[in-house]
Formats: structure tokens, sequence, C-alpha cells
């Protein structure tokens, strides 16, 4: 039976960004909200649920924190396979190194999805972990891989990186390479593309789910819901979690 760790990067802190959004101070909660309707709805479907545990880690050091964004009392009542990691470091490196240091750990999962705090899955896909496994193990016949919601053609000089960065990594994967977290320290670039040459310094590929899957983003400085679907498809895994506040503009990107 295939096991997979739902690993959360989280932070508490009230970001210039976050300040635009009023609902900031609870998108974990959401997030989580949806994760334990999924579940109810897998039971209720009998649908095979494969997240053996939930994985939501913790810088300990936040500037301004908001008071109310973690909830532990009520996740731990809601969740029966859900621990919570302290992030080690300085938190210089946004979500990347809180998912490298949450996959060293817990290696005993087969797959490891990976979300920020401000992504949820889509309620209306209760086949969301079945779906990723499959789209995984399709594009990555040797199990090797990382597989991110969007990886788009970047021109010759542009390093290909993972523009949106939820999504799956297996265990092996991360295995294959040696000292995984000390040679990310060793990348000097923004956070989000050093997280990709981890990969694809050690010859692993990145592929995307953007030939099957709907592909939103929201960027706080443009508080609009991006879309960069290039499929005509409803099918949608992962999803800003701002959908859930309507109403926002969707502007189509491509």
């Amino acid at each position: 039976m295939v096991g997979i760790n739902y690993i959360i990067a989280t932070y508490a802190g009230k970001t210039s960004g976050r300040l635009l959004d009023k609902n900031s101070e609870f998108v974990l909660d959401k997030q989580l909200d949806v994760l334990y309707n999924l579940f109810l709805k897998k039971k209720e479907l009998g649908i095979e649920n494969l997240i053996e545990q939930i994985t939501i880690v913790y810088p300990t050091t936040v500037n301004d924190p908001y008071p109310n964004y973690y909830q532990t009392e009520k996740w731990q009542n809601m969740f029966k396979n859900i621990v919570f990691l302290q992030y080690i470091g300085q938190n210089k490196h946004h979500s990347y190194d809180q998912y490298i240091q949450a996959m060293q750990k817990y290696q005993e999962y087969d797959y490891n999805i990976i979300i920020e705090d401000d992504y949820c899955i889509s309620l209306d896909n209760p086949y969301f972990d079945l779906e990723l496994v499959q789209e995984y193990k399709e594009k990555f016949p040797q199990n090797i891989g990382y597989l991110c919601t969007w990886c788009p053609d970047y021109p010759p000089w542009a390093p290909k990186h993972a523009a949106i960065s939820n999504g799956m990594i297996s265990k092996a994967t991360i295995q294959s390479i040696k000292n995984p977290l000390e040679y990310f320290y060793t990348l000097r670039d923004h956070s989000q593309k050093m997280f990709s040459y981890l990969f694809t310094d050690h010859g692993i590929e990145l592929k995307d789910i953007s030939d099957k899957y709907k592909i939103f983003f929201y960027y706080t400085g443009d508080p609009v819901i991006q879309d960069y679907s290039s499929v005509n498809s409803n099918k949608l895994i992962f999803m800003p979690i701002q959908m859930l506040y309507p109403p926002l503009e969707i502007k189509k990107m491509l």
C-alpha cells in the first residue's frame, strides 16, 4: 500500500502582503478544514485515503505573529495522524527548507505532498492523492522526480524551475540526493529557484500537472486569482485558499 506524508510549510507572521487580506490569520485553519472534509467525503464514498500523516512545519522565530494562526488543539481533535515539526534555522528560505527538513525527518512514507499554508486541495476532488500518485508514476516511471503544479517553458537564458511549487516528491527522490539540506544551503538565488536546482543539479527532472489540471495562483501584490491554465479542463487539485473567499477577479494569464 502506498503511503503519503502531507507536508504543510507555514509562517504565522503578519507579512506586508498578508495585511492586504483580512483572512490571512486563518489560512492554515481553512486548509485543514478543507482537508478534513475531503477525508469525510472519501469515507462516505468508500475512496481509499493514502494520506498517512499530516506534517505541519512551524518556525519559532516569527515577527508580529497572528495569535490565532496555530489552532493546535482543534487540529489534534480533528486528525489522529497530525504531527508538528519545529523548523530549525533562521527562516530565510520561505517554504523550501521546511519541505526538505520534513522529508528528511519522516522517510517512512513513499511520497510527500508539499503545499504552502495559503493553498488547499479542491473540495471537488476527493481523489486528489490517488490522482497525484498516478500522475507521478506516469511522468516518472523510475519513481524519481519532482512533480510540481506549474513549471513553464523558460527562455534559454532562464534556468528551469517550478513557478508554483505545490506538488509531490517521492521518498526515493529525496534519498537519491546526498545531504539535500546542506546542498540547498550552498545555492545562491531566489529560494524558489534554489529548491528546483536541488533536483535539476542532480539530474532529476521537473514536470508539472498543467497538461491535465487547471492552474491558479494568487499574487498578493495584485489581489486577483491568476489563471495560468493551458488546457480546457475543469479538473483541479491545488488552489489558492483565497478562492474560498469570493468575490475575486480571475485574470487569464496565458
